[in-house]
């Protein structure tokens, strides 16, 4: 099952003691702050949760399928997370 942001909204808000509106401000703030440093280039750290950082593809050169020409593609930057490693430990827990 996917999860998307009206469950968690729901799930922090109850937490919390937030109201949802509220709730979804804290939550679309924090998404925005996160695309913002990583636009700048930034890394973030979230100790027992993960890490945000961009990882740059370097230029090549490919094949379009259609003609079999050749085709020159432009270095590409992508947002990347590492997962911490609490987290795939509790994933594991009990698994053995």
């Amino acid at each position: 099952m996917a999860v998307g942001k009206d469950y968690l909204t729901k799930r922090v808000s109850e937490k919390t003691g937030l109201n949802t509106l509220d709730t979804k401000l804290v939550i679309a703030s924090f998404l925005d702050a996160v695309k913002r440093e990583l636009s700048e280039g930034k890394k973030i750290e979230l100790r027992g949760f993960g890490r945000f950082f961009v990882k740059e593809s370097k230029p090549r050169m490919a094949r379009n399928p259609r003609n079999g020409l050749e085709v020159n593609v432009g270095k590409k930057f992508k947002p990347a997370f590492k997962v911490s490693d609490k987290i795939i430990n509790k994933l594991n827990e009990g698994r053995d």
